[in-house]
């Protein structure tokens, strides 16, 4: 957590560099969510284990000039945890990249004057299992859970406006993580991409509540 909060204060200290030649911001805003994990794991197995974690979630705001004013779209940097999981109660993580487009479907303020907006939201996560809990485990072990996932994901969020400069934002997401590289084989020689041969695969449904604050940089 301490990184996370250490990069949001660095992206922001260099957000006021973010500028073009036209003197226009590279990207609107900058966000930091926090939240929690609650994940069912499948296998071709039919041993499919839940499990839960923290999630923390740092990313921008890009310019959508060109773009209908109920439209967003973010890009950012995801970690997903997974607490005490497989039979030695190890701790997974997971490193990823994402973009979502948001669209406003109800905006409050304009009804009844409360600045409150609800969104549906929408996109893709790329992501890898990075050093964790496994990496004393036998090789056979960690490759369960190595590999390159591909996440889509659904949500829905309501925006509160503080003011013009602080937004607050609480969201629930859903998501599928289908492992495009991952998996072994009985004899124990890594089966990389699902496609090919994998005698064990490993997906993830996952469950997120994310609670962020967004800090214009106009």
């Amino acid at each position: 957590m301490k990184n996370i909060l250490y990069l949001f204060a660095l992206l922001f200290s260099l957000s006021s560099f973010g500028q073009d030649d036209y003197n226009e911001m590279i990207f609107e805003q900058i966000y930091l969510k926090v939240g929690r994990n609650n994940a069912k794991f499948i296998t071709n197995y039919n041993n499919d284990s839940s499990f839960s974690g923290n999630s923390y979630e740092l990313g921008v705001v890009l310019p959508t000039r060109n773009f209908d004013d109920k439209i967003s779209v973010t890009a950012a940097i995801t970690l997903d945890e997974y607490d005490k999981v497989g039979f030695d109660g190890k701790d997974l993580r997971f490193l990823g990249f994402q973009g979502l487009a948001k669209y406003n479907f109800l905006d409050l303020n304009e009804l009844i004057s409360i600045p409150i907006k609800i969104n549906i939201e929408g996109g893709l996560n790329l992501n890898h299992h990075i050093a964790s809990g496994f990496k004393d485990a036998d090789d056979y072990t960690k490759q369960y859970y190595r590999g390159l996932f591909i996440k889509p994901i659904i949500g829905l969020n309501l925006q509160f406006q503080v003011n013009d400069h602080i937004t607050l934002e609480s969201e629930y997401k859903l998501s599928y993580s289908y492992g495009l590289w991952n998996g072994v084989s009985n004899d124990r020689d890594v089966a990389y991409f699902n496609f090919f041969n994998n005698d064990f695969d490993f997906n993830i449904v996952n469950h997120q509540i994310h609670f962020g604050i967004f800090v214009s940089l106009n």
